[in-house]
């Protein structure tokens, strides 16, 4: 093998392994339901293989959900021999790394650890130069007695939840017909722009100046002035999500409610005259010939400015357009489209506009008869493509990269993704009954091992 060679071409590869994260989510997403999965597997592994000159670099994350076992494997192989040159495997009752960097497998028995590790070369009292300093030591003892614990944050009590909602419902129960005179409801027969298709709708819009606005807030205050029971309940509820999100407000709820029923109303006149230009309105479109739901906006404007957001969306929900407009211009969008999805064929693109102008987008089509795919990535004014094929069988889907920019990169670099793998805890030297001597060696046989493999990476 030219190592030489080799050397100058991995950077290509690595680069490559950031686009294969970019689309392998979609791909799967799209081509797995058309694999038959073995049943109940209990092992699943995701392995990235990069191949060049005929040797194979690969990563393996595999997960025996039987055992409780996770492994983490770095191997190379060439003229058909594997070798493991690393390698980290857990569960509840080791902690084991190994592979030719080490010379071997080694770890601790974590059943054991708690009575083992006094007595060992890390104790403090030890005398031995790998000895932890006693926090650090004292640290790993309690956690293995479990004397530290998970902070968890407790969650609602609902059924103290479900008692205040009820009185607040009830406070409130008779102010809909308020609210409702402080909007304006129109209903009109309209048309609507939905990906270069004009859908015929029924347009709900529903609006109010800055003087509704307050008018409003004063309808919402109303129930909880003089009604101590609604302030209570209210005051829980605040209380209950502070305490549920883990969140500090830095005040209680009883002093936010207190707050609201005194203070909100004493500024509420200044701010009518405040908002005299202001007016907000909701919209709600709906298709004529399907009722299903094809715009949502909102808009804000005051004597200056006027800000809208709106979300559209195809019937067939192939299409999803969210954009941001100020003063009738579109300053950015965010656009999701599915152009085909047949038997033979699937594409989509994800784009993002700033001030019309198209500023990024990812362009993915899939060839499911040929098992092709190419995607094209436009970002910061530069546009790329990845290209190549994918296999699915029963329990493996496995998807290779051959070209970059319709070039090859000297390799290919391919993931498979298993759903009926095999891993199993390897036999190993336990750490807490070495000597220091015996550590040391170890030690120094990693550390000669890593610069070997080093010097020859970068040869």
């Amino acid at each position: 093998m030219n190592i030489r060679t080799h050397s100058q071409r991995r950077s290509g590869g690595l680069r490559v392994f950031s686009w294969v994260l970019a689309f392998v989510l979609v791909l799967s997403l799209v081509i797995t339901p058309a694999a038959t999965a073995s049943a109940d597997p209990d092992t699943y592994s995701a392995e990235l293989v990069f191949s060049s000159e005929g040797v194979d670099f690969s990563g393996k994350l595999a997960l025996d959900t039987a055992q409780n076992l996770c492994g983490l494997i770095a191997s190379i192989t060439t003229q058909g021999e594997t070798a493991e040159f690393a390698s980290a495997y857990v569960n509840a009752q080791a902690l084991v790394v190994g592979g030719l960097l080490l010379g071997g497998a080694y770890g601790f028995d974590l059943s054991t650890l708690a009575k083992n590790l006094p007595g060992s070369i890390f104790a403090p009292d030890s005398g031995s130069s790998f000895a932890l300093d006693e926090e650090s030591y004292n640290t790993i003892l309690a956690a293995l007695s479990g004397e530290l614990t998970p902070t968890i944050t407790p969650s609602m009590d609902t059924e103290v939840v479900e008692q205040a909602v009820a009185v607040l419902m009830e406070a409130y129960s008779s102010i809909l017909e308020e609210l409702l005179a402080e909007l304006t409801m129109e209903t009109t027969e309209t048309s609507v722009d939905i990906n270069g298709v004009s859908v015929p709708v029924l347009q709900l819009r529903c609006s109010t100046d800055g003087e509704g606005c307050v008018n409003i807030t004063n309808i919402l205050i109303a129930p909880l002035v003089d009604n101590t029971d609604a302030q209570a309940a209210l005051a829980t509820l605040i209380d209950q999500y502070v305490a549920a999100s883990g969140r500090d407000l830095g005040v209680t709820g009883e002093e936010l409610v207190r707050a609201i029923v005194t203070e909100l109303p004493q500024g509420l006149d200044q701010t009518k005259e405040e908002l005299q230009s202001f007016s907000t309105a909701t919209t709600i479109c709906v298709s004529s010939a399907t009722d299903a739901p094809v715009k949502f906006s909102l808009e804000i404007q005051d004597s200056t400015e006027q800000v809208a957001i709106s979300l559209l969306l195809s019937e067939t929900l192939d299409f999803f357009r969210l954009e941001c407009e100020e003063n009738g211009n579109i300053m950015a969008a965010f656009q999701f489209e599915i152009p085909e999805n047949s038997a033979s064929a699937f594409a989509c693109k994800f784009s993002v506009e700033d001030e019309n102008q198209e500023a990024a987008s990812v362009n993915f089509d899939l060839n499911k008869a040929d098992q092709t795919f190419v995607l094209d990535v436009l970002a910061d004014g530069e546009s790329h493509s990845l290209s190549g094929c994918y296999t699915v069988e029963d329990t493996l889907l496995s998807l290779t990269v051959d070209k970059m920019d319709s070039q090859e990169f000297g390799g290919t670099l391919t993931l498979n993704l298993r759903s009926n793998d095999s891993i199993a805890m390897p036999s190993f030297t336990e750490l807490t009954k070495m000597t220091e001597e015996e550590f040391s060696a170890l030690v120094q046989a990693v550390m000669e091992n890593m610069q070997s493999l080093s010097s020859l990476f970068a040869a």
